[in-house]
C-alpha cells in the first residue's frame, strides 16, 4: 500500500486503483499517517530552490575499445553465474540428501512398522550391522 500511495502523490494512478487507496487510507491509521508524511516530504522537496552544481566533464574512452570489452565482460559474468549455480545446486542436493537420511519415518500402520523393522533387522543381520546408524521411526 505503501508504494500505491507514494504512485498516488505523483498522480499516476488510476480512477479505480486511488477509490481503493483512499478506501484502505479510511480503515488504516498507519498509512494516513505514512500519506501525510510523505505528502509533507515531497512537497518541501518540490518546493525548494534548485541548486546549482558543480561543472563536471565526462570522458569516454574510444569507442571502439568500449566495444571490445563488452563481450569480454559479458563472457566472464556468465562464467560467474555458472560457478555459483553449480555451487547452489551442489549445496541444495547435499543438504536434501541430509534430511532425507535424518527425517524420522512414519507408517500408517503398526503392521508396516513391524514389517520395516524385520527387514532392518534381516539387513543388519546380513552386513554386520552396519546399516548408516540407528534410524527414529515414530509409531
Amino acid at each position: 500500500m505503501r508504494a500505491q500511495i507514494s504512485v498516488a502523490l505523483d498522480s499516476e494512478l488510476s480512477q479505480l486503483e486511488r477509490a481503493m487507496v483512499n478506501v484502505h487510507l479510511a480503515r488504516c491509521a498507519e498509512c494516513r499517517a505514512y500519506e501525510v508524511e510523505v505528502a509533507a516530504f515531497t512537497h518541501a522537496l518540490r518546493e525548494a530552490p534548485l541548486e546549482r552544481t558543480a561543472s563536471l566533464t565526462v570522458r569516454r574512452l574510444p569507442r571502439r575499445a568500449t566495444l571490445r570489452a563488452v563481450p569480454a565482460v559479458a563472457a566472464g559474468l556468465m562464467i560467474a553465474v555458472a560457478g555459483v549455480a553449480t555451487q547452489l545446486a551442489s549445496n541444495q542436493a547435499r543438504d536434501a540428501g541430509s534430511e532425507r537420511l535424518a527425517a524420522p519415518r512414519q507408517f500408517p500402520t503398526q503392521s508396516e512398522l513391524e514389517r520395516e523393522l524385520s527387514l532392518l533387522e534381516i539387513a543388519s543381520g546380513a552386513d554386520g550391522g552396519k546399516l548408516g546408524g540407528p534410524q527414529e521411526t515414530v509409531r
